[in-house]
């Protein structure tokens, strides 16, 4: 097994519950073997690099589509706001909806 193809998997589900015993049972893998295969390929936690990604595809799509905020968390696979809120803040030192406002106002400087 190869920790791309994991990475990869994660990727093209970041919508869906996301747990370590499913990706066990995808992959054929033992939990141990999954966390550090995961964790000395790519130096982090699985559950962290989850993390970051819907982060990041929920940044991307703030920044680029009209989508409610809500309808973006879910997108990325959370399921209530509050818990998106904390995780988008804790990420990017603001919550969603101010970081919206921001990116707003930069496009509008860039014209």
């Amino acid at each position: 097994l190869h920790a791309g193809e994991i990475k990869a998997y994660i990727q093209a589900h970041l919508s869906e519950k996301l747990t370590i015993d499913l990706l066990c049972k995808q992959f054929s893998v033992s939990p141990t073997f999954l966390k550090e295969g995961f964790r000395r390929a790519y130096g982090v936690p699985i559950h962290t690099y989850l993390i970051r990604q819907r982060l990041r595809r929920a940044q991307e799509l703030i920044c680029t589509t009209r989508m409610p905020i809500q309808q973006i968390a879910q997108s990325v696979g959370y399921e209530g706001m509050s818990q998106f809120n904390t995780a988008f803040k804790r990420e990017y030192g603001m919550t969603p909806g101010q970081y919206r406002k921001m990116s707003e106002t930069a496009t509008l400087r860039l014209f």
